[in-house]
């Protein structure tokens, strides 16, 4: 685990593969407020990088800079060995996405909108309904095929919206909070879902505050704390080959230390 970031590689890698995701220099401010302040990362394709930190601490504007939502002030960044800026639709090709907040159609049927979702990005209509299916079947919701998007769960939007974004058969995946609000039987298809992605060569890149998903689904992280990344590496390293809680390892990285006090007014009700 390096509490300093090293310098970014170039996009061809020494075995003949393009890294999934590589981040040099990437500034991001939003007037006077510093997003982001020369954030250097790698993960090579075949590996899940966790993006963990507090609350405000730059992950999701990260995420939308290397998916083409967010333009950076400076820096570069590469998925699958394409350039995101200045040309974000070209990386969009091979980039698949969980954002923060829902982008589905919601006056589509579940099914409408997956698949109109597939069209739209380039999945070939000989294809859309079988993979439709498939990721459906998989990801236990085929009983709602025919509800709107916008009368689904939580859970089932959740879920949607990983479909939509494994649909075009990616080689980079972009999640934020991908895992919020599904039941652990998905949870546990989706991550060996992911695993297997990855054993094919594809990349992850995962935001999450549930540390023991990250934990379990991702053999590399980056803490991020006020737009910088203060530490990075393998989770074995965080853990000490197993021997930590990484929950832990990051509460004592980022400085925090876990209220335990009593809310007086609350325990008056049990008196």
């Amino acid at each position: 685990m390096s509490e300093t970031t090293t310098p970014v590689a170039s996009p061809d890698r020494p075995d003949g593969r393009h890294a999934g995701l590589m981040i040099s220099g990437v500034t991001k401010r939003f007037g006077d407020f510093v997003a982001l302040d020369g954030v250097d990362l790698e993960a090579p394709a075949g590996t899940t990088l966790a993006l963990c930190g507090i609350n405000g601490a730059g992950k999701t504007t990260l995420l939308r800079c290397c998916t083409g939502q967010t333009r950076p002030d400076k820096g570069r960044i590469t998925v699958a060995g394409v350039d995101v800026w200045p040309k974000p639709k070209h990386a969009l090709g091979v980039v698949g996405v969980v954002p923060d907040k829902n982008y589905l159609i919601e006056r589509l049927l579940v099914r409408e909108s997956l698949e109109n979702y597939g069209l739209f990005h380039g999945v070939a209509l000989r294809d859309v309904s079988e993979r439709v299916t498939d990721l459906m079947d998989l990801l236990d919701f085929a009983d709602e095929e025919n509800t709107l998007v916008k009368d689904v769960s939580l859970g089932t939007e959740k879920k949607i919206a990983i479909a939509a974004a494994l649909l075009p058969a990616p080689k980079v995946l972009v999640l934020d909070e991908p895992l919020g609000a599904i039941d652990a039987a998905v949870t546990h298809t989706i991550e060996e879902t992911l695993r297997d992605y990855t054993s094919l060569g594809g990349t992850v890149i995962v935001s999450s505050h549930l540390m023991d998903v990250v934990e379990r689904l991702c053999d590399r992280v980056a803490i991020i704390h006020h737009g910088h990344v203060i530490a990075a590496g393998e989770m074995t390293e965080f853990t000490h080959n197993g021997t930590r809680r990484f929950q832990d390892v990051f509460l004592e990285l980022v400085d925090i230390k876990p209220q335990a006090r009593r809310l007086q007014w609350l325990a008056s009700s049990f008196r």
